[in-house]
């Protein structure tokens, strides 16, 4: 499914602390979009969805975030079936 939607391989984490190293950059997107987006203030979300629509789910609110004035960033772990969004 990646290699038919995107042009970024996908890699599955062989080790923990590979693992651990992806939830680091989960954990961290946050402040990493706080620092892009300085003085702004911000909101979370997080959406559950059965995975069967997971994908029609981001596709439709990444379309509405893009016609917002507002900056928006999306970060996923499927393995959950959820997915967040920053706000700002």
């Amino acid at each position: 499914i990646v290699g038919k939607y995107t042009k970024y391989p996908f890699i599955w984490s062989k080790s923990e602390k590979e693992r651990h190293r992806l939830w680091n950059v989960r954990k961290n997107s946050f402040w990493a979009n706080k620092f892009a987006n300085p003085g702004l203030n911000s909101i979370s979300t997080d959406v559950a969805v059965p995975y069967s629509q997971f994908s029609e789910c981001i596709k439709t609110c990444k379309v509405e975030m893009d016609e917002s004035i507002l900056y928006c960033a999306i970060v996923g772990h499927i393995g959950d079936g959820n997915w967040h969004a920053a706000i700002f």
